[in-house]
């Protein structure tokens, strides 16, 4: 499956890395945009994560770019996917570092298009701080800041969730070792992300996983 294959290739990147606390605001961005080199493939699970991250954040408008246009388009009424932007000429971003996130259609979001400034009028788009090449929209949120230590990024159906989890949930259905309550099984495809936190800097590790590739 496509969304197993996006979160294997995930947790094959960064399984033996500290991975960067994330952040997200709303804000107002007017200048010049360029499309970021390397945050491809803009996750393609559905073509909609990040779209979706917009959407929740109430920005859901047709692709922002009024200039360059496909040729013989004088209007461009498509929001297909959350293109991520960088104000820098040379469509880099370190790891770590801010980009903006903004409705596009395909024809924007195609690396053909890459240091092409694009020119928009709508300027409410998401600033993500954290930001990092190959980041699903997922796991970028089970990052964020804050809630408990431990979250779980799982394969649910066609789509990757990402929720808070209170304990490890190391094992299927395991019994908690003070309440002996019985935790929900855990699914068959996940990452756990911990969070770890020293000198005031925010830091995740995936400390468990359970992908096709692992056996």
């Amino acid at each position: 499956m496509e969304i197993e294959q996006a979160l294997s290739e995930f947790y094959t990147r960064h399984r033996d890395t500290e991975l960067f606390s994330t952040g997200l605001r709303v804000v107002d961005y007017a200048g010049f945009l360029y499309n970021i080199e390397g945050s491809s493939p803009d996750p393609r699970i559905d073509r909609l994560m990040w779209k979706q991250l917009l959407i929740r954040n109430g920005i859901e408008e047709d692709c922002y770019v009024t200039d360059p246009l496909p040729d013989g388009e004088t209007s461009h009424a498509d929001f297909s996917v959350g293109g991520h932007m960088t104000p820098s000429d040379i469509g880099h971003v370190e790891p770590g570092g801010i980009c903006y996130l903004m409705p596009l259609c395909h024809w924007h979001n195609n690396p053909a298009r890459n240091r092409t400034p694009f020119e928009h009028t709508a300027t409410r788009m998401l600033e993500l701080s954290g930001y990092m090449e190959g980041d699903l929209a997922a796991t970028f949120e089970a990052r964020r800041p804050g809630g408990p230590q431990y979250r779980l990024v799982s394969v649910e159906g066609d789509a990757l969730t990402s929720r808070a989890i209170e304990e490890p949930m190391v094992t299927i259905s395991n019994v908690h070792r003070d309440t002996g309550v019985t935790n929900p099984a855990l699914p068959s495809t996940y990452l756990r992300f911990r969070r770890v936190e020293e000198g005031g800097e925010v830091r995740f590790v995936i400390d468990d996983a359970r992908l096709p590739i692992l056996g």
